[in-house]
Parts: C-alpha cells; structure tokens; sequence
C-alpha cells in the first residue's frame, strides 16, 4: 500500500503490476486484500485455449523453432488439448516431456501413445521405458544396463551445469 502511494503532482511515480494464475483472482476476493484489489486500475484475464487454439499453438511454437514438418499426430494434439484443458503452461509441461521421450527413444512422429506415457509420467513421476535391443556399441562400452532415458537426462543435466559453470565464471 505504501509504495502506491508515491506520486507528485502530475501522476504516479510507481505502477505495479500484479501478474499470476487464475488462483489469483480467487485469493484477491478475500476481505483482508480489499484494499489492494481496490487500487488494481485495469484488468485482464486470459481464458483457457480451445482445442483449435492449442493446436496453432503448439503449431506456431514448433515454426518459430525451426521445425519443417508436423512433430505432433492429430491424436496427439487432441490428447494434449484434454489434459491441459487449454492452459499454455501445461500445453508446454506435456509437449516438452513429449518431444524428450520422443528424442530419446529416437521418434521423429509424436503419437498419442506417446502423450499417455508422458501424462502419466506427469502425473506418477515413472516413465515406462520400451524395451529395445541393445545395440552392439552399447553392450561394447558398458552401456546397456542404464535406460536411453536415463542417459539422455543425464546428459542434459551435464549440459546444464556446462552452462551455468560457463556462466558463473564469464567475466563481468
């Protein structure tokens, strides 16, 4: 309250701007927050995507990232739709947890069998893994025994931390 309260003359000197989930509305209705909501000067609200916008956005994503092709089926994209409900957060949870199953078991076309076994991984914290045939290169350098899943997390998580060593100590 007190840092709304700057202003001079001619007009404020500080706007804040109050940004957040749907829960946010729900929480700025009680009546300790009345004043805060009394002071809030314009409104927007962004409703949940139909299925037809989540598949233009999903689409659009993909284009501006450089893909040539569809990545997702249609059956996908409808699988994606329903269990987000047509929020953007959980339309990109579900599509990156997706396209990582999709890169790591090597599938250019992502299913709807594919978005089930993501949900679930979602939902439970398991991913079952596909059984494959071990390679003769990965039985070779002791490989075999750890999941593709496995290792292609680790491998992320080693990038991950490149980088933000790289970061840490780049000069100022």
């Amino acid at each position: 309250r007190l840092l709304s309260n700057f202003e001079t003359s001619t007009g404020k000197l500080l706007h804040i701007i109050l940004s957040g989930q749907p829960e946010r509305h729900a929480k700025l209705q009680l009546s300790e927050l009345r004043q805060l909501k009394q002071r809030i000067g314009l409104r927007c609200v962004l409703r949940p995507m139909t299925p037809e916008q989540v598949e233009q956005y999903i689409a659009s994503h993909l284009r501006v990232c450089g893909a040539r092709r569809p990545v997702f089926t249609p059956a996908a994209i409808r699988r994606i739709a329903e269990y987000s409900s047509g929020i953007p957060r959980v339309v990109n949870m579900v599509c990156d947890h997706c396209l990582l199953v999709g890169y790591a078991e090597q599938i250019r076309e992502i299913d709807g069998d594919i978005v089930k076994r993501a949900v679930e991984y979602l939902e439970q914290g398991q991913l079952e893994a596909r059984r494959r045939p071990v390679s003769a290169a990965a039985a070779r350098f002791g490989i075999a025994r750890y999941s593709r899943q496995a290792l292609v997390l680790f491998a992320g998580a080693v990038a991950a931390a490149a980088a933000a060593t790289g970061l840490w100590l780049a000069p100022a």
